[in-house]
């Protein structure tokens, strides 16, 4: 069976990935690249604590570094010329 866990991942990762196009946030697509880590790291024959444990720690450290993108660009700016015009 151990043989399966990169396919596995990889499978999962897609499924994140093209979860993503329906959903507003960027939460699944940080869940694809976790699982694209640990497809990673079962190709390189660690076993399935450390598949969980990289998935875990590579999605939550892609949420904490994703989390400005969407509050920076949504975010409206004003130019000086529209604020002063009236």
């Amino acid at each position: 069976m151990s043989q399966y866990y990169p396919w596995l991942w990889i499978a999962f990762a897609l499924i994140f990935f093209a979860a993503e196009i329906f959903t507003v946030g960027f939460v699944l697509f940080c869940f694809g690249i976790g699982a694209a880590a640990a497809a990673a790291v079962a190709f390189l024959g660690a076993g399935p604590a450390w598949q969980l444990a990289v998935f875990g720690f590579v999605s939550i450290l892609a949420v904490f570094l994703s989390a400005p993108l969407p509050t920076a660009s949504a975010t409206p700016t004003r130019s000086k010329s529209a604020s002063t015009a009236y």
